[in-house]
């Protein structure tokens, strides 16, 4: 069962007040009963108002999220954006094979549950890297995107300027409707890429007024995470700085790296970077 963001706060509030009133029933009894002539309350409704009042103001905010001038004027909203990148087929190639021959492949598996807030007709998604290439696909809408290489192009703003290779998903979203969800899940493969033998770094931008960004990152057994770090950069004028905050969990010897962002700022960039 799907519910948007009202109905589970609906859900949420609602419980969690019925909790509290079972609580205060035991609790306040007579305590908690207002009386005058013509009604009376127990402790228990005192209870399940007074909680839905304060977690109501409290669940509101954190369920708004995004601030409301971040969504003005956005095509997009992102419910959650997961990025699962694959690095257990990964081989070290030498610096001259690194721009020359294909040896090398790593894949990222690229989700958004995303709400259309325009009548826009497309969607793009940006991609760069340093290696040899780069190879794209749209699993979700297969007969209605195009893969584009911009390589040569002058850079958009919020792209990866210094990154050698860039490229362009472009999705035709026309048969969505306005206000509906959809989900978009890209499929890149880097060749050649995250070459580096003891530190390496990946990151994205959180392009849409988004509720959640996730990075799930695959080691393999012969070339684990041994450490690592997030980071986040506000403006491309401003350098990267250490987040402490955020939820990252490195798991199985180093084999899995899970990292969460809530309400990421919308034009920020977030990267991990790791020592193996």
């Amino acid at each position: 069962m799907n519910l948007n963001v009202q109905e589970r706060k609906v859900i949420i509030v609602g419980t969690l007040s019925l909790i509290a009133a079972i609580v205060s029933y035991g609790l306040l009894k007579s305590t908690g009963t207002f009386e005058n002539q013509a009604w009376s309350l127990g402790g228990a409704i005192v209870g399940f108002l007074a909680s839905v009042y304060v977690l109501n103001m409290v669940y509101g905010k954190r369920a708004a999220g995004i601030p409301e001038q971040e969504i003005k004027g956005s095509d997009f909203l992102s419910e959650e954006t997961v990025k699962i990148l694959d690095l257990r087929e990964r081989i070290q190639v030498s610096p001259e094979e690194k721009l020359t021959q294909p040896k090398s492949r790593v894949v990222l598996i690229d989700q958004h549950q995303l709400r259309k807030l325009s009548d826009v007709k497309e969607i793009d998604f940006h991609c760069a890297t340093t290696g040899y290439g780069i190879e794209g696909e749209c699993l979700s809408f297969p007969g209605d995107y195009e893969w584009k290489d911009h390589t040569n192009c002058s850079c958009h703003p919020g792209q990866d300027a210094h990154l050698r290779k860039q490229y362009e998903i472009r999705i035709n979203i026309s048969k969505i409707q306005k206000n509906a969800t959809f989900e978009v899940r890209n499929m890149l493969t880097f060749i050649n890429a995250y070459q580096g033998e003891d530190k390496e770094w990946f990151h994205t931008h959180a392009d849409f007024p988004t509720r959640s960004i996730t990075i799930i990152v695959l080691f393999s057994k012969d070339k684990p995470c041994k450490k690592i770090k997030s980071l986040v950069q506000y403006s491309s004028r401003k350098p990267f700085k250490e987040l402490n905050h955020a939820s990252l969990t490195r798991a199985r010897n180093g084999e899995v790296v899970y990292f969460n962002i809530k309400e990421p700022v919308k034009g920020a960039a977030y990267q991990l970077e790791w020592e193996w």
